[in-house]
């Protein structure tokens, strides 16, 4: 799930590419299972998971087409990004070397809590038409920020707090969700449900 991690037993490596050999083995290493978002040509931003991490390197599952030697940079939080490059691509996973060896509790650990903080998803910027019914009536908005756990959206006319909405994204499946807060004219749904990454990677593409 994201935001949570296990450290393994013993020091398996990171994986590698068919016939490479293993140089990793020394390394400090923690499976995971989290979302993170994969950074490329400076502004090109998709969500991937990150399955493996060591202190040189990491291994993710991504959902486009990814090259040896690209340079790309991977956040797992909102406030730092891992500069990197691809360094073998198969069967949609891929193995990104870092440009330098980072401590894996530094890059776990969320950061240092403020007043009213809370762990959030990877959040994408996007400017999409969406459809947000409640009870009987239905209205329009634009989506301009979306995580898998909820979206931001411009509205015309101010939704109560705690109302249960069904919101439908251009393109995309009906979510069932509740608004959580309204200001400066944008209104934060979040989603009943985890859009899993694959869907929410597809629908962007789309």
């Amino acid at each position: 799930m994201a935001g949570h991690y296990r450290e393994t037993s013993g020091q398996p490596p990171m994986p590698a590419a068919a016939g490479q050999d293993d140089r990793r083995a020394g390394l400090r290493h923690s499976a995971i299972l989290r979302v993170g978002v994969l950074v490329r040509g400076g502004d090109s931003r998709q969500l991937c998971m990150v399955r493996n991490i060591a202190t040189e390197g990491l291994m993710v599952r991504v959902f486009s087409d990814v090259e040896p030697g690209e340079p790309i940079a991977i956040e797992l939080r909102a406030d730092r990004q891992l500069a990197g490059r691809i360094v073998w691509a198969r069967d949609g996973n891929a193995g990104i070397r870092f440009d330098r060896p980072v401590e894996i509790s530094d890059i776990l650990a969320p950061p240092p809590p403020k007043p009213g903080w809370r762990l959030r998803l990877p959040r994408l910027q996007v400017d999409r038409l969406a459809m947000i019914r409640t009870g009987s009536e239905i209205s329009f908005a634009d989506a301009r920020s979306i995580s898998q756990g909820g979206v931001r959206v411009v509205c015309d006319h101010p939704l109560e707090n705690g109302t249960p909405v069904i919101l439908t994204l251009e393109g995309f499946r009906p979510l069932e969700g509740v608004v959580r807060w309204n200001r400066d004219g944008f209104c934060g749904i979040s989603f009943n449900q985890v859009i899993p990454p694959g869907d929410l990677h597809r629908w962007l593409a789309s």
